[in-house]
């Protein structure tokens, strides 16, 4: 029997709803090694929409224009602060727009590496200095008030990628129910 449903037509089939994220996580369609956020913790399934980002790998459906994560691994990092610098530099200000949204925005880098191996990584491997690599993440920090995640590799990076985006929703939900009780409130007073 064919159903347009995900599950089986036995509602024992379906997950347990407190295992699956209240959200859909929006993956940006260029992503070349996407974060697949298997069993992490507490979600056992986490919904995926690939979609082309204008900034960023990951977001949340809906709000898309307030939150976003950008992955790198440790060579894409070390190209996109070199021979990619022009085009990570404009990433950043559309990611440092999204902070300044009225609503409330955040826009982090998780990098799949700690900070010592990209160090290192700089110093065996590029012709760029580790006081440059800093002075760029440093920089740019506080140009731009883009975070930084340094993860000890790539599952740790998607776990805290999805924390983040969690973190992100869990806030916003707690702010649209406080308007809405503002807004009850008000209407109560009105009558």
């Amino acid at each position: 029997m064919m159903t347009d449903d995900i599950y089986d037509t036995d509602p024992t089939d379906a997950p347990d709803p407190k295992t699956v994220c209240p959200f859909k996580i929006c993956v940006d369609s260029r992503e070349q090694t996407p974060f697949h956020f298997l069993s992490i913790d507490p979600f056992t399934i986490v919904p995926l929409h690939h979609v082309a980002l204008s900034t960023g790998d990951y977001s949340i459906s809906e709000l898309e224009d307030r939150i976003t994560v950008e992955r790198k691994s440790i060579s894409d990092l070390c190209g996109s602060i070199t021979v990619g610098r022009d085009r990570f530099e404009r990433e950043f200000e559309r990611m440092a727009e999204m902070q300044r949204h009225p609503l409330g925005g955040f826009a982090c880098v998780v990098v799949e590496g700690e900070l010592s191996e990209v160090c290192r990584h700089v110093a065996e491997k590029t012709r760029l200095s580790t006081d440059s690599l800093l002075g760029t993440i440093d920089s740019w920090s506080i140009r731009y008030g883009v975070h930084w995640r340094f993860c000890p590799g790539r599952r740790f990076a998607e776990i805290q990628t999805l924390k983040i985006l969690h973190q992100f929703w869990r806030q916003d939900q707690k702010r649209l129910k406080e308007l809405k009780e503002l807004t009850s409130q008000g209407k109560a007073a009105d009558e």
